[in-house]
């Protein structure tokens, strides 16, 4: 049979299975489940360029690449995860108002869309939200909590779960 077109066989017999495993595997770590795809279509790459007919278990070999490959982008994620905490960690640790957004304001290096990525990735609708009227509302605590009605402590309580949230995602405290 042509190398391709038995390729083209393996692919239709095993891709779904592959990008279960692929969004499993992607799942458990940093990257991102939408990769699952790229990382099936490179498995297949690498088994053309590889010529695997001659293996003795060919989906074994594509599936055991395939959780290479997301073992490899997971890495890469978490290496990116972890430059990102050390910039701003740094960031914070020059400026003189310890804050996250002042940090981002007075740098101006890290742009707005950066962080808002960041933070949308880290918090639900429901505390971005919060975190947003909080920071660029002219609402006092106390007014704020009337207009979400809930008690004002429970506003503080919200605020400071939030606050530690993006700061064991940002600095790994």
């Amino acid at each position: 049979m042509y190398r391709y077109q038995w390729l083209e066989g393996l692919h239709r017999t095993h891709y779904d299975t592959l990008i279960r495993l692929a969004r499993a595997r992607l799942r458990q770590s940093a990257a991102s489940v939408h990769d699952a795809e790229d990382v099936v279509q490179q498995a297949f790459l690498l088994a053309a360029e590889k010529d695997i007919r001659d293996h003795e278990a060919p989906i074994k070999w594509l599936m055991k690449t395939v959780s290479n490959l997301c073992m490899n982008r997971a890495t890469s994620a978490l290496r990116t995860k972890q430059k990102q905490q050390r910039v701003i960690r740094q960031r914070l640790d020059n400026s003189p108002v310890r804050s996250v957004y002042a940090v981002e304001m007075t740098t101006g290096e890290m742009d707005e869309r950066e962080m808002l990525m960041l933070i949308e990735q880290t918090l639900t609708h429901e505390e971005a939200e919060l975190l947003t009227q909080y920071c660029t509302g002219d609402l006092s605590i106390d007014e704020l909590a009337a207009q979400k009605g809930v008690k004002p402590v429970a506003l503080r309580v919200q605020i400071h779960r939030i606050r530690k949230k993006l700061k064991k995602e940002f600095y790994g405290l």
